[in-house]
């Protein structure tokens, strides 16, 4: 099992990390310095196998049962091994380990480790990308540091699910909310193919070539007044290809234009979103990415935030 020390009663003093774009954070591992996906999506924290050796973690098969693991494309596979992390550290605030799964990820994901519900739902996280950080703040004291920081609670939606899966009302039309998975780890927003042919969703595909040409553009731009006259700008089209802990889902999807969905108040406006190819739809970084956010543990709530 997992624990925090500090867990319980005691404070945790507030730690801000730099946050890329795609959620991925520098912590600490047992002394060593490793690029974890803060992924709201996974239910545990994973390493990866070869990152752990190159680390210098030891990794054995583990004596426990199997651990079957679904990734992103479903597909499901067995693991043996486990890493031998201790702590996992956050400035002076040490998550103690016993373990993680150690995993062989595909090639093509960048990062060394995954970290899991398990450790999240037992603090308070702030996902400020507009800012380019995660802090990792007290629950008892969340509203205290976000005012600090110049953020107020916009909305507070409670979530269902377990305590490592959470799922949060989510209104996708006039006569349509759906339970989405909250997965700051999936690139894109998903929905099952009966929530796309009840919506009446179409392509998407000349919404992502007006957006690829604004990008484009832009980029030539800033290279022009770079004095890079010559570069030339190609952003690839979107796809609904996943790429997961296994391997990449076979082949290019289709992608559908939704015109807007509603969490907590807020719409989100113009996606382009995916069939899902998991057991329920999905929350992904285009909306997560867009705003402030503060996932609430102990309350087991995720709360909107604005600027003030």
């Amino acid at each position: 099992m997992l624990g925090t020390t500090g867990c319980g009663r005691s404070a945790i003093a507030p730690v801000a990390l730099p946050l890329s774009p795609t959620f991925v954070a520098a912590l600490d591992v047992d002394g060593r310095r490793a690029n974890f996906l803060v992924d709201t999506g996974s239910e545990l924290t994973l390493f990866d196998t070869a990152a752990a050796r190159r680390l210098g973690l030891p990794v054995e098969r583990s004596n426990e049962r199997l651990l079957r693991l679904t990734d992103a494309t479903g597909t499901r596979r067995d693991h043996a091994m486990r890493a031998g992390v201790r702590a996992i550290a956050f400035g002076d605030h040490v998550f103690a380990m016993d373990g993680v799964p150690a995993v062989e990820f595909d090639t093509r994901l960048t990062f060394d480790g995954i970290l899991g519900m398990d450790v999240l739902s037992r603090a308070a996280w702030c996902f400020d990308a507009p800012a380019s950080r995660l802090l990792l703040c007290d629950p008892d004291g969340a509203l205290r540091v976000l005012a600090e920081r110049g953020l107020t609670v916009r909305a507070r939606v409670p979530v269902q699910g377990t305590a490592t899966r959470w799922l949060a009302a989510v209104t996708l039309g006039p006569d349509h909310v759906a339970e989405m998975l909250i997965d700051s780890g999936a690139e894109r927003t998903s929905l099952p193919a009966k929530a796309i042919a009840r919506l009446a969703l179409g392509r998407g595909d000349a919404l992502d070539a007006r957006r690829r040409r604004a990008t484009a553009a832009r980029a030539a731009a800033e290279l022009r007044a770079a004095g890079l006259e010559d570069v030339r700008v190609e952003i690839p089209a979107a796809d609904g290809a996943q790429v997961g802990l296994h391997g990449a889902a076979g082949g290019s999807a289709a992608v559908y234009h939704l015109p807007q969905i509603e969490l907590g108040g807020r719409a989100f406006a113009d996606l382009i979103v995916v069939e899902q190819t998991g057991d329920a739809p999905v929350l992904g970084r285009d909306v997560l990415a867009g705003c402030a956010w503060l996932l609430h543990g102990p309350r087991r709530e995720i709360w909107l935030l604005e600027a003030r």
